[in-house]
Protein backbone atom coordinates (compact mmCIF):
# COMPACT_ATOMS: atom_id res chain seq x y z
CA UNK A 1 0.00 0.00 0.00
CA UNK A 2 2.78 2.45 0.88
CA UNK A 3 5.22 1.09 -1.73
CA UNK A 4 7.99 0.33 0.74
CA UNK A 5 9.41 -2.69 -1.11
CA UNK A 6 12.45 -0.78 -2.48
CA UNK A 7 13.46 0.09 1.09
CA UNK A 8 13.25 -3.37 2.71
CA UNK A 9 17.03 -3.75 2.79
CA UNK A 10 17.72 -0.21 4.04
CA UNK A 11 18.35 0.94 7.60
CA UNK A 12 15.57 3.10 9.02
CA UNK A 13 18.08 5.85 9.84
CA UNK A 14 18.94 6.26 6.15
CA UNK A 15 15.35 6.79 4.98
CA UNK A 16 13.73 10.15 4.27
CA UNK A 17 11.29 11.62 6.76
CA UNK A 18 8.27 10.69 4.66
CA UNK A 19 9.46 7.12 4.18
CA UNK A 20 10.15 6.78 7.92
CA UNK A 21 6.62 8.00 8.56
CA UNK A 22 5.23 5.33 6.23
CA UNK A 23 7.25 2.65 8.04
CA UNK A 24 5.88 3.88 11.37
CA UNK A 25 2.32 3.75 10.04
CA UNK A 26 2.80 0.21 8.77
CA UNK A 27 4.26 -0.85 12.13
CA UNK A 28 1.35 0.74 13.99
CA UNK A 29 -1.30 -1.03 11.95
CA UNK A 30 0.51 -4.41 11.90
CA UNK A 31 -0.81 -5.32 15.33
CA UNK A 32 -4.42 -5.95 16.27
CA UNK A 33 -4.57 -3.52 19.16
CA UNK A 34 -7.91 -2.14 20.42
CA UNK A 35 -6.20 1.25 20.88
CA UNK A 36 -4.15 2.93 18.17
CA UNK A 37 -2.19 6.11 18.93
CA UNK A 38 -0.96 8.27 16.05
CA UNK A 39 1.12 11.37 16.77
CA UNK A 40 1.06 13.77 13.82
CA UNK A 41 0.66 10.89 11.34
CA UNK A 42 0.37 13.11 8.25
CA UNK A 43 3.83 14.66 8.61
CA UNK A 44 5.89 14.05 5.49
CA UNK A 45 3.23 12.04 3.66
CA UNK A 46 2.60 12.46 -0.04
CA UNK A 47 -1.06 12.79 -1.16
CA UNK A 48 -1.43 9.11 -2.13
CA UNK A 49 -0.05 7.94 1.22
CA UNK A 50 -2.37 10.34 3.03
CA UNK A 51 -5.34 8.76 1.25
CA UNK A 52 -4.11 5.30 2.27
CA UNK A 53 -3.72 6.45 5.88
CA UNK A 54 -7.26 7.82 5.97
CA UNK A 55 -8.57 4.53 4.55
CA UNK A 56 -6.66 2.53 7.18
CA UNK A 57 -8.05 4.72 9.96
CA UNK A 58 -11.61 4.33 8.66
CA UNK A 59 -11.21 0.54 8.42
CA UNK A 60 -9.99 0.34 12.01
CA UNK A 61 -12.83 2.58 13.21
CA UNK A 62 -15.33 0.23 11.54
CA UNK A 63 -13.76 -2.62 13.54
CA UNK A 64 -14.63 -0.69 16.71
CA UNK A 65 -11.11 0.33 17.61
CA UNK A 66 -10.29 3.52 19.48
CA UNK A 67 -7.90 5.74 17.57
CA UNK A 68 -6.22 8.65 19.31
CA UNK A 69 -4.64 11.13 16.92
CA UNK A 70 -2.74 14.33 17.59
CA UNK A 71 -2.65 16.71 14.66
CA UNK A 72 -2.26 20.35 13.74
CA UNK A 73 -3.88 19.72 10.34
CA UNK A 74 -7.49 20.73 10.86
CA UNK A 75 -8.69 19.50 7.47
CA UNK A 76 -7.42 16.01 8.35
CA UNK A 77 -9.09 16.17 11.77
CA UNK A 78 -12.37 17.37 10.26
CA UNK A 79 -12.36 14.47 7.79
CA UNK A 80 -11.65 11.62 10.21
CA UNK A 81 -12.59 12.60 13.75
CA UNK A 82 -15.76 11.50 15.50
CA UNK A 83 -14.83 13.32 18.71
CA UNK A 84 -12.23 16.01 19.15
CA UNK A 85 -10.55 17.25 22.29
CA UNK A 86 -8.83 20.57 21.89
CA UNK A 87 -6.05 21.00 24.43
CA UNK A 88 -3.82 24.05 24.63
CA UNK A 89 -1.09 24.42 27.24
CA UNK A 90 -2.62 21.62 29.30
CA UNK A 91 -6.14 23.10 29.36
CA UNK A 92 -9.08 21.43 27.67
CA UNK A 93 -10.93 24.05 25.68
CA UNK A 94 -13.42 21.73 23.99
CA UNK A 95 -14.55 18.12 23.85
CA UNK A 96 -17.23 16.99 21.41
CA UNK A 97 -17.90 16.60 17.72
CA UNK A 98 -16.64 18.88 14.97
CA UNK A 99 -20.22 19.94 14.27
CA UNK A 100 -20.79 20.79 17.95
CA UNK A 101 -17.67 22.96 17.98
CA UNK A 102 -18.66 24.76 14.79
CA UNK A 103 -22.14 25.39 16.19
CA UNK A 104 -20.78 26.59 19.54
CA UNK A 105 -18.40 29.05 17.89
CA UNK A 106 -20.71 29.95 15.00
CA UNK A 107 -17.93 29.12 12.54
CA UNK A 108 -18.23 27.22 9.26
CA UNK A 109 -14.90 25.38 9.35
CA UNK A 110 -12.87 23.63 12.02
CA UNK A 111 -9.80 25.82 11.74
CA UNK A 112 -11.76 28.99 12.51
CA UNK A 113 -13.78 27.22 15.19
CA UNK A 114 -10.59 26.14 16.99
CA UNK A 115 -9.24 29.66 16.76
CA UNK A 116 -12.50 31.06 18.11
CA UNK A 117 -12.77 28.61 21.02
CA UNK A 118 -9.52 29.82 22.55
CA UNK A 119 -10.95 33.31 22.92
CA UNK A 120 -13.85 32.13 25.11
CA UNK A 121 -13.46 31.91 28.87
CA UNK A 122 -15.37 28.68 29.54
CA UNK A 123 -13.44 25.43 29.23
CA UNK A 124 -14.85 21.91 28.68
Amino acid sequence: MFKLEPFLDKKLSTLSGGTKQKVNIVLTFMFDSPLIILDEPTTGLDPASLIHLKRLIQEEKIKGKTILITSHIMQFVAEIADTIVYILEGKIYFKGSVEELKAKTKQTDLEHAIAAITTTTDHA
